[in-house]
């Protein structure tokens, strides 16, 4: 069957008759999108990707952040394909993992075990049952600006997408601030001696204030809390060792995924041994049932991770993904910084993992706003992210010059748009959504 000539078969009801929300992943959804963005994408090469009417696009949202260096790398996949040639899935454990394994260790300030699963919720979901376990206590600490941390019962059941998990588990979650250290020795001392552990992403939508990441650190240890970073996103992309040998903090557990393998599924938790051997078989005391995957250490994304780390630790590739992503965001900036936008659209965090907000004079979010620029983006062949944009390796010269020419005429049209008042009615079908939202 030809791909790139899928028709009318998959139509909207078709999809959604046939898979909940259709798709598979909440951020790849209709409602993430513009109406004129495509339904259905069947390639991708470098920053390109390909709908299902031919269009061919740039796209800033690169597989959900997954893609480091580029759809269909020549060099990833070749590896790849080298392994599943030679058994993707064997009966016992291959040497490849345990390559993959050192280089980690290696690599990650604060790893001294390795354990491989197939996506970033099972590794954060992992880190929360070793803490309980290696502390005794229930209560798990999380920060309230983070979006997404997994989708098992311990995270979902402290957002307003809660139905369907227990009071009981959802009572196990308290929220602090991020940067704001009193809201979380407030939290530890109203649940003293129950607090099994904290997790964060170390930077995202705020950059952390000097002091803050090093004071969990302090405040963990003082009071014998299991400190975890969730660097599923920043892992790989802001540096190689993740954001804490950015910022020099070392958790007791951290979590990777999104940009190891260049698209293909792999996720680590990785730790201090004191911890992480809870789940050996050789461990004398009680064990934990520790992340166990038929296909966590399949050959392939094996294969593909070492590769693309390979990649990264011999480029310049993050430190050029910096520069680009300054760039977009300068553009972007100066239109906002110099129109009536100053009021209506805000940026923060790295520009590498910028947060942009689209919103009223109020500061209440305007989806209606955010919605209009993706679709003028769109007329200009450009895809953004629901979360803006996520940089890789093939975003350079002619790519990065052609977003930043889009912008340059999108903007005024955004600017007009807000001035006469009428975004609204110069959207094409209904505005985007939030994920996390009580109901539809």
């Amino acid at each position: 069957m030809n791909t790139d000539d899928v028709g009318d078969k998959w139509n909207h009801d078709t999809r959604h008759g046939l898979i909940p929300g259709g798709a598979h992943t909440y951020s790849r959804g209709d409602d993430q999108f513009p109406s004129n963005a495509p339904e259905l994408v069947t390639r991708g090469r470098g920053a390109y990707i390909w709908g299902q009417d031919g269009r061919k696009l740039v796209d800033w949202a690169m597989g959900l952040r997954s893609v480091s260096l580029g759809y269909a790398d020549r060099g990833v996949d070749r590896a790849a394909i080298r392994a599943l040639r030679a058994g993707i899935n064997l009966s016992r454990p291959t040497p490849g993992e345990f390559e993959l394994a050192s280089t980690l260790v290696d690599l990650i300030p604060s790893a001294e075990m390795v354990k491989f699963g197939k996506n970033g919720s099972d590794a954060t979901a992992a880190a929360i049952r070793l803490a309980r376990a290696f502390t005794g206590r229930d209560l798990v600490l999380r920060c309230s600006s983070d979006p997404f941390l997994g989708v098992h019962d311990w995270f979902i059941g402290s957002t307003v997408m809660n139905t369907g998990v227990p009071d009981a588990v959802r009572e196990l979650t308290k929220t602090f601030q991020y940067n704001d250290l009193d809201s979380v020795s407030s939290l530890i001392e109203r649940y003293r001696g129950r607090v099994a552990a904290l997790i964060l992403e170390p930077v995202g939508a705020q950059e952390p204030q000097a002091g803050f990441l090093q004071g969990l650190r302090d405040i963990t240890t003082l009071n014998g809390i299991v400190l975890i970073f969730d660097e599923t996103i920043t892992g790989f992309r802001v540096a190689l060792g993740g954001a804490q040998s950015l910022y020099g903090v070392l958790p007791d557990l951290s979590t990777f995924g999104k940009g190891i393998a260049n698209g293909y599924p792999l996720s680590v938790l990785a730790g201090r041994k004191s911890i992480m051997e809870l789940g050996g078989i050789y461990y004398k005391e009680k064990k934990v049932f520790l992340m166990s995957s038929t296909y966590g250490a399949e050959r392939a994304s094996i294969a593909a991770a070492q590769e693309t780390i390979s990649r990264l630790a011999s480029t310049n590739a993050i430190s050029e993904n910096s520069g680009v992503a300054q760039t977009i965001m300068n553009t972007f900036r100066s239109w906002v910084g110099h129109t009536v936008l100053n009021d209506r659209i805000s940026t923060s965090g790295m520009d590498l993992l910028p947060v942009v907000k689209f919103h009223n004079s109020d500061q209440s979010d305007d989806p209606w706003l955010k919605t209009l620029f993706m679709q003028l983006m769109l007329c200009e062949s450009i895809l953004m992210a629901p979360y803006f944009l996520s940089v890789c390796a093939s975003h350079r010269g002619a790519v990065v010059d052609r977003t930043v020419k889009a912008l340059d005429k999108v903007m005024p049209r955004l600017v007009s748009a807000v001035e006469s008042g009428t975004v609204q009615e110069q959207v094409e079908g209904s505005p985007v959504r939030t994920v996390f939202r009580a109901s539809n």
